[in-house]
C-alpha cells in the first residue's frame, strides 16, 4: 500500500512541475520561442500571460490565458485556419482581436473555460469565438462582432450564464444591413433591445419622413386583404413598440441610393446575447375558405429569425420543429433580395446570426416554434447568409435555371441515400406561395397523390440512371425564356436533357440552354421533363407522356394538365359513384392546362376518366 501511494505522490507531482508559465517577452508570433520567457513555446498544460503584440497564426493551445493590459499591444488570432483553443479560464485586460481569415477557413478563437472581458474583444466579419459547453462570461466591456453583405462574424455561447459587470458588459453584434433597393430580413440576436432607442439612435437606419425603415409582417387574410401585411414603425408607433423579440424576424433597410447595388451598413445591435430556448407563436391563416384560402397572398407563412450570434444548422432547426411545419413546407425561405431562396434538410445549409426567414406553419391554430442553442453550427463552410455546406458521401446536386427578361429562379434536386420519389418531409419542400406560379419547379416523382410544385426535391442517389423527373415551366405567350444548368455535380457519365412532349425534342442541358418562346401561356405538370441517363438520347425514343386532373380541397374547379404532351383529343369523363357519367367534355393539345367548373355538381366521391389515343388515366375526386 505505501508503495502504491508513493507513486501516486510522485505522479501528482511530475504533472505539476510540467506546466509553465510563459510571459510574453517581445512582439512577434506565438509560435517563436523568442517571444516568451523562458525561451519555449506555450503548449496544451502552461499559462500564457500577454503583454506584447502576440499573433497566433497556426494551431495553438494553452491551459489558462491572460491577456494583461499594455497599452496599444493585443492578442491577434489571424489567418485562414488560425486558432487558439484555451482549456482553463480566460482573463482579458487588454485586447483580443481574431480576423484574418476566409469565409470558408475562419480564425478562430476556443474558450473552454470561463471567460472574464474587461479590455477590448473583437470578432471581425468571417471570424468566430467558441466558447466551450457550460463556459460562462463576465464581462465589463462589450464583446464586438462585425459583418459585410458576404460574411458574418459568429459568437457560440452555449449554457453558460453571461454575467455583466457594468452597462457595458453586452455584445455588440455590428450586422450588414442591405440598403432601400432590397430591404433584408433581420433577426436580433440580443434581448431587451428597445425598437425605439435603436430607431432614434442608428443613424445608418433609413427613414422616410416620419416612417422608419423597421416594419413587421402579418400573415393574417385580413391584413393581406388590406394590404397591411408589411408594416413600418412610424415616430409615433416606435415609442410605443416595447423591445424587438427574440426569435421574430423584422424587415430592414439602410440608406444609401434606392437603385445602388451591394450598397448598405453595419448597424449595432447591443445588448445581452440571447442564450437557452427561444420560442415564438407561428399560425397557418388560411381558412380554408374562399378568398381567405388563397396560396398567393402569404397567410401560411411567418416571419422568423436565428435569434443568436451565431450560425444554426437547418437541418436541426427543421428536425426540432418538424410537428408545426407543414410535410411540404418542412423548409426555411431565405430573402435574396429580389426573391426567395429555399433550404431544408437536403440544402446542407445553415442560418447566418441575425438572420430573418418565412416558415409556413402547418396548424390553424396557435403553435409553437423554437431555437435551442444545440441548434448552433460550427460546421458550416461558408460566413456567409444561407449557403450550402459540405459535399457529403453518396451526395450528388443539380440546380436548373430559369429566366425571362424580368424573373429568374431555381429549381433544386438532391439525389441522397435514403430519400425516395414521394414526399421525404424537410427533404423536399413546395415553394413559398409567392412565387408558385413564377418560374421553374418539379413535381415529385411519383407524383400521383402530390400536385404541389416543389422547389427542392431529393430522390435516391442509388437510383439516380434512368430518372425522370417532371418539370413545372411558367412562361407567357411570345415571351422568351431559358432553362439551364446553374450548378451540377452529378457524376461526368450521367447525362442530362430536357425534353419538350409538345414539341418532341430532346436538349443536351450539359452542352447547350434550353430557350423557348411559347405561342401560348405556359403552366402546369405533364410538357416538360428532365431525364438523367447514361445513355444518348432523341426525339425517336418514347417520350414520357403524362396526363393528370386534380381539385384542390377549397377550389370549384377541376384542374387537367399535361394536355401539349398528347397527340389527340384528350376525353374527359366525370362518373359518381353509382357509375353514371355526370360530365362529358374533350380538350385538344393546344394548352397544357384546362380547368372544368365543379358548380352545380353535388358533393361527393367521383372518379375522373381521361383518355387520349396512347394514354388512360382514372383518379378519384372529392367534390365538397
Amino acid at each position: 500500500m505505501k508503495k502504491i501511494l508513493l507513486f501516486v505522490i510522485m505522479f501528482v507531482s511530475a504533472q505539476i512541475f510540467s506546466q509553465t508559465t510563459y510571459n510574453s517577452a517581445t512582439d512577434g508570433n506565438w509560435n517563436s520561442q523568442f517571444s516568451w520567457s523562458p525561451n519555449g513555446v506555450p503548449g496544451a498544460g502552461d499559462t500564457a500571460v500577454i503583454a506584447h503584440n502576440i499573433t497566433v497564426t497556426d494551431v495553438q493551445e494553452c491551459a489558462t490565458l491572460d491577456v494583461n493590459f499594455a497599452f496599444g499591444k493585443k492578442l491577434t488570432i489571424d489567418g485562414s485556419g488560425a486558432s487558439l483553443t484555451v482549456s482553463g479560464t480566460t482573463t482579458n485586460d487588454g485586447e483580443i482581436l481574431i480576423t484574418g481569415g476566409s469565409a470558408a477557413n475562419p480564425a478562430t478563437l476556443t474558450l473552454n473555460g470561463d471567460l472574464t472581458n474587461e479590455a477590448p474583444f473583437t470578432i471581425n466579419d468571417g471570424q468566430r469565438l467558441i466558447m466551450g459547453a457550460n463556459a460562462n462570461v463576465t464581462a465589463d466591456d462589450p464583446i464586438t462582432i462585425k459583418s459585410d453583405s458576404n460574411s458574418h462574424g459568429s459568437f457560440y455561447f452555449y449554457n453558460g450564464t453571461w454575467t455583466p459587470g457594468s452597462n457595458n458588459g453586452v455584445i455588440s453584434y455590428n450586422r450588414h444591413i442591405s440598403n432601400l433597393s432590397t430591404w433584408d430580413l433581420i433577426s436580433v440576436p440580443v434581448s431587451s433591445l428597445s425598437i425605439n432607442d435603436f430607431a432614434t439612435g442608428e443613424t445608418d437606419l433609413a427613414t422616410n419622413g416620419a416612417q422608419y425603415a423597421i416594419g413587421t409582417y402579418t400573415n393574417t387574410t385580413a391584413a393581406a386583404s388590406a394590404g397591411n401585411t408589411w408594416q413600418n414603425y412610424t415616430t409615433s408607433t416606435a415609442p410605443g413598440a416595447g423591445n424587438f423579440v427574440s426569435g421574430k424576424g423584422y424587415q430592414m433597410a439602410a440608406k444609401g441610393s434606392a437603385s445602388g447595388t451591394g450598397v448598405g451598413a453595419e448597424m449595432t445591435f447591443s445588448g445581452l446575447p440571447n442564450t437557452g430556448t427561444i420560442t415564438i407563436s407561428i399560425i397557418n391563416s388560411e381558412t380554408g375558405v374562399g378568398t381567405d384560402n388563397d396560396p398567393a397572398d402569404g397567410s401560411r407563412f411567418n416571419l422568423v429569425g436565428n435569434p443568436y450570434p451565431s450560425f444554426i444548422s437547418v437541418s436541426a432547426f427543421l428536425t426540432a420543429n418538424s410537428s408545426v411545419l407543414g410535410n411540404a413546407h418542412a423548409a426555411v425561405y431565405g430573402w435574396n433580395g429580389s426573391s426567395y431562396d429555399t433550404y431544408n434538410s437536403a440544402s446542407n445549409a445553415y442560418i447566418a446570426p441575425g438572420q430573418g426567414f418565412m416558415v409556413g406553419a402547418d396548424s390553424s391554430n396557435s403553435a409553437t416554434l423554437g431555437f435551442t442553442t444545440s441548434m448552433q453550427s460550427t460546421s458550416n463552410t461558408s460566413m456567409d447568409d444561407f449557403i450550402s455546406g459540405d459535399q457529403l458521401e453518396d451526395r450528388a446536386e443539380l440546380f436548373l435555371g430559369y429566366s425571362n427578361s424580368d424573373y429568374s429562379n431555381k429549381a433544386e434536386i438532391y439525389f441522397l441515400e435514403n430519400t425516395t420519389n414521394s414526399l421525404d418531409v424537410a427533404y423536399d419542400a413546395v415553394s413559398i406561395d409567392f412565387d408558385h406560379n413564377n418560374g421553374i419547379h418539379t413535381r415529385l416523382v411519383d407524383s400521383s397523390s402530390d400536385n404541389r410544385n416543389f422547389v427542392i426535391q431529393s430522390l435516391s442517389y442509388s437510383e439516380m440512371n434512368d430518372k425522370v423527373i417532371p418539370l413545372v415551366i411558367h412562361g407567357t405567350a411570345n415571351e422568351e425564356l431559358t432553362v439551364n444548368i446553374l450548378h451540377r455535380t452529378t457524376p461526368a457519365d450521367i447525362n442530362i436533357y430536357l425534353e419538350d412532349t409538345f414539341l418532341n425534342t430532346f436538349t443536351d442541358l450539359k452542352e447547350e440552354d434550353f430557350v423557348l418562346t411559347p405561342t401560348a401561356d405556359l403552366s402546369g405538370a405533364g410538357r416538360f421533363y428532365v431525364h438523367l441517363t447514361e445513355d444518348t438520347m432523341s426525339t425517336i425514343d418514347v417520350s414520357s407522356n403524362m396526363i393528370n386532373a386534380y381539385k384542390d380541397a377549397n377550389s370549384d374547379f377541376i384542374t387537367v394538365e399535361g394536355l401539349s404532351s398528347q397527340e389527340s383529343l384528350v376525353n374527359v369523363s366525370l362518373f359518381n359513384i353509382l357509375g353514371s357519367k355526370v360530365l362529358s367534355t374533350s380538350f385538344d393539345n393546344s394548352l397544357n392546362k384546362r380547368v372544368i367548373s365543379t358548380q352545380g355538381i353535388s358533393q361527393g366521391i367521383y372518379v375522373i376518366e381521361l383518355e387520349s389515343s396512347v394514354n388512360r388515366v382514372t383518379k378519384k375526386i372529392l367534390i365538397k
